[in-house]
């Protein structure tokens, strides 16, 4: 279950639509996301929650993660494409 809102998803097959959200938008969207999922896991853990539950958890977080990582690349790469250009 992803905890993004909808409509923030990068699009991850070929990139269709991700210009269509505002790359500061995104990135704080990821950020809360992140936030909710790395307090539900210590949540988690501190009422025993089984590994598969936490590993469920885990892949969702890494999956957010790296979702953040690439609304990064997206929101700076045009900044030092044009700069590398002058």
């Amino acid at each position: 279950m992803s905890v993004i809102p909808k409509g923030s998803e990068h699009a991850l097959a070929d990139g269709a639509g991700a210009a269509a959200v505002n790359p500061s938008n995104r990135l704080c969207a990821l950020d809360e996301a992140i936030r909710a999922l790395v307090a539900e896991r210590q949540a988690m853990r501190d009422r025993g929650f089984a590994h598969g539950e936490l590993e469920s958890n885990r892949l969702e977080l890494a999956r957010l993660q790296w979702e953040f990582s690439y609304a990064l690349i997206d929101r700076h790469l045009p900044q030092l494409a044009g700069s590398a250009a002058a």
